[in-house]
């Protein structure tokens, strides 16, 4: 069984569970499109849930989801892309969560995504997602922050570069898809959904290149990140700018 014991593991799960655990998912059909490893359907089982269908592209992480889940019943794993979104039935789908995937879609694919799930989705149903923070750019001090004030404060690239150590840093291509948090609820309002919580994963006390060695360890299950689910709410702002992810529940108000 693939490591997914590790600290990074346990703080995602943590944040995902902040959005869901006050949901009443008894008797609630859920769909895990990203599913990976099966970690998040498995808990979910424990709040009663009686029919889950988890979609990967990756033949590997299904079958360490066959193994995760063997001993539950009522589960169906599909291998697919967004395509297969299509069988699922209209209106069958209670909760449906979608965590660290979107960012890879293409936009014709993210798209089609979000046309999908409001298909699928009852009438008030959720949706859970989680992406890459824009806003996290503002923060880094790198090649990101040139970049976000190049594209949304149409300033000159060069006059930020001067500003900045290591303009050049990190070499790491950014996700196709990333998302403001602030702005998020409004883009996703064109779907049909209304915003109701978000939290937030992966906080940096530092910018990325004054944070050393702690920053760098190469396998990301043993990184450790401060919990960010209990912050004060006269704290909770830094959040927007000092997690590189953020998560967001959405119900779903309009069918399309």
């Amino acid at each position: 069984m693939k490591n997914v014991s590790g600290p990074y593991h346990a703080h995602r799960k943590t944040v995902i569970k902040s959005l869901y655990k006050d949901l009443d998912l008894s008797g609630k059909t859920v769909l895990d499109f990203g599913c990976g490893e099966g970690n998040i359907l498995k808990d979910l089982f424990a709040f009663n849930i009686t029919k889950a269908y988890g979609i990967d592209i990756n033949d590997e992480l299904l079958n360490y989801a066959k193994q995760n889940l063997n001993k539950l019943s009522n589960i169906e794993l599909l291998k697919g892309n967004v395509d297969h979104l299509k069988k699922i039935e209209s209106e069958s789908i209670d909760l449906a969560l979608a965590l660290n995937v979107i960012g890879y879609f293409s936009n014709s694919d993210e798209n089609l995504f979000y046309k999908e799930i409001n298909r699928v989705l009852r009438k008030n149903g959720t949706l859970i997602v989680c992406h890459s923070n824009q806003l996290f750019d503002l923060y880094t001090f790198n090649r990101h922050t040139v970049n976000f004030f190049e594209k949304y404060f149409d300033t000159d690239a060069r006059k930020i570069e001067a500003l900045i150590t290591n303009p050049q840093a990190p070499q790491k291509i950014s996700a196709n898809i990333r998302e403001n948090p602030l702005s998020y609820k409004f883009k996703m309002n064109n779907f049909g959904f209304v915003e109701e919580k978000q939290a937030f994963a992966n906080y940096h006390e530092m910018p990325p290149l004054l944070m050393e060695e702690r920053l760098f360890i190469k396998d990301i299950n043993d990184r450790v990140y401060q919990d960010t689910t209990n912050w004060p709410d006269e704290e909770k702002w830094k959040l927007f700018f000092q997690c590189s992810m953020f998560a967001s529940r959405l119900r779903l108000e309009q069918k399309l």
